[in-house]
């Protein structure tokens, strides 16, 4: 959900903004090191204070299961949102038609 101000038809430099949020990688480049010698990845914190080190396999199989399987959904709906409100959704648009 989009909560910020209304994005109008044409407004390219904000739907590029929205747009690079959205598909934005679970996990950043800047941080990766890998060391072709050893075939070692070591990942820094987004604060740089903590790094993590990876065998070169462990480190792909590591952000291959972050990747959905298909036709999996990966938006999680809570609250009002959820399925379960429907109903309720329904309702409330009727009352205000």
């Amino acid at each position: 959900m989009y909560s910020s101000d209304r994005i109008y038809p044409g407004d390219t430099q904000s739907m590029k903004n929205l747009a690079r949020y959205i598909i934005r990688a679970s996990f950043s480049n800047e941080r990766l090191n890998y060391i072709s010698e050893d075939s070692r990845v070591i990942y820094k914190s987004k604060t740089g204070n903590d790094t993590k080190e990876f065998e070169a396999l462990d480190f792909i199989a590591s952000i291959t299961s972050h990747i959905p399987n298909r036709n999996e959904q990966t938006v999680r709906y809570l609250g009002l949102c959820k399925a379960l409100h429907k109903e309720f959704y329904l309702l409330c648009f009727k009352h205000w038609r």
